[in-house]
């Protein structure tokens, strides 16, 4: 495998740890990220069977690390194509989540809405696309 490959795959495998590390958080104590807690924790059975599931898929991400990059010392930083990679990745949810918000999506999955509701959300995604426009050239300065 090109070390551009191992690296792509490594940043992906980062993505899912830090996804799993994530529902784990928020299933236990109610919180997405370092935010107070906004959501009800789930309850302890729940928590028990997702940690163990949770605890199977970091197992198996360990595994697929392993096999990827067998002599890698993760100890090490990774390269800012890394970095720029994680960021791209992140930019790249932010704009599904973008997509979930267009109102025609929307109401498809939450129901209808009133005109002038529609020009609102049409409104702040449009400035929430804009500035993510400049997220991403931001990302390319040099």
């Amino acid at each position: 495998m090109k070390p551009h490959q191992e690296q792509a795959l490594l940043s992906l495998s980062d993505l899912l740890e830090e996804g799993a590390n994530f529902i784990e958080v928020l299933a236990r104590e109610g919180r997405l990220g370092n935010e107070p807690p906004r959501y009800t924790p789930l309850t302890p059975v729940q928590q028990e069977a997702l940690g163990e599931a949770l605890a199977r898929f970091r197992e198996a991400l360990a595994r697929f690390r392993e096999a990827v990059a067998p002599e890698r010392n993760f100890s090490d930083l990774a390269p800012p194509s890394a970095t720029r990679f994680q960021i791209e990745a992140r930019l790249e949810e932010m704009a599904d989540l973008l997509r979930e918000v267009e109102p025609e999506r929307f109401t498809r999955r939450y129901g209808p809405l009133s005109g002038e509701e529609v020009r609102l959300l049409d409104g702040h995604l449009r400035r929430l696309r804009q500035t993510m426009a400049l997220l991403r050239w931001a990302l390319e300065a040099r």
